[in-house]
Order: C-alpha cells, then sequence, then structure tokens
C-alpha cells in the first residue's frame, strides 16, 4: 500500500496540540517524533485518502508540512 509522508519540526507546544488531535481521527495513522537540539521532528504517515484530513488538521494548527508519496 501507498502512504502519504508529512515532515513537520514543531516546537514542544505543537507538538502537544497534534498529539492531542491526531487520536481523534476515525482512523489510524502512524506518528513518530524524534528531538533535534531544542526542536522535534515528526514524521506522520498515512494512506492517500486519510492525506486530506491529515493536511486539514496541519493546516488548522499553522504547521507547514512537506510531503513526500
Amino acid at each position: 500500500m501507498t502512504h502519504v509522508e508529512f515532515r513537520v519540526g514543531l516546537t514542544e507546544s505543537l507538538a502537544e496540540r497534534l498529539r492531542e488531535r491526531l487520536p481523534a481521527l476515525p482512523f489510524k495513522i502512524d506518528y513518530q517524533e524524534e528531538q533535534r537540539g531544542p526542536h522535534l521532528v515528526a514524521l506522520i504517515k498515512c494512506t492517500p485518502s486519510q492525506e486530506k484530513t491529515v493536511r486539514q488538521i496541519l493546516d488548522d494548527l499553522n504547521i507547514t508540512a512537506a510531503s513526500d508519496r
């Protein structure tokens, strides 16, 4: 199955807000964080059909994401 990957740089407060929103989704996604100095880098994997919903959450939180297909 093809996945869409979003890579985002986050502050701790944005990461907390994102972690609160993702469990409310009606589907499961893969979410991982990596600490890089004072910033977090998050990797979000979802299916192409879930991409619009995930992108809307990122947009709502003013998070700019690069996506890879």
